[in-house]
């Protein structure tokens, strides 16, 4: 009977150590290719100039998001810390997909705020597999004036 309550304990330990990794695995949920940015962008140190990038939506574990920026196959910056906005029936999966102002698509807008000299990248996810009808809004620093 020891024997086989200790097989058991060592075969849960083994499956829990081995799917600890799996929960941790970096995605790429979306990709927007040849986004077209239209300012002069800062992020930490990194300056990136007016002209064309793939923006990337990317999932770190469960509930982490960030946003990727890549130009020609070389990852630029990533953007963390995202501000998550609901939508207004959030908690109601089916309700969200007959409203008419969800989108099922997914969509990516850029806004510059002239007064922060903040730009703000806005991801709808829409009906995507990674992560449903999720809205974030994650900000660079616009160096243009």
């Amino acid at each position: 009977m020891r024997v086989k309550r200790a097989s058991v304990f060592l075969a849960l330990t083994l499956l829990t150590l081995v799917s600890l990794p799996l929960s941790a695995d970096i995605r790429e949920i979306l990709t927007f290719r040849d986004v077209e940015i239209p300012w002069t962008l800062r992020h930490g140190d990194i300056v990136m100039e007016k002209g064309s990038y793939d923006v990337i939506l990317i999932k770190h574990g469960i509930e982490i998001f960030c946003l990727k920026i890549r130009q020609n196959g070389k990852s630029i910056c990533i953007i963390k810390n995202p501000e998550r906005i609901k939508y207004a029936n959030q908690d109601n999966l089916y309700e969200m997909m007959q409203d008419p102002e969800v989108s099922s698509e997914s969509i990516l807008r850029m806004k510059k705020n002239e007064a922060l000299n903040t730009v703000y990248f806005l991801i709808e996810t829409g009906d995507c597999q990674g992560c449903r009808f999720q809205k974030f809004r994650f900000k660079a620093q616009s160096v243009e004036t």
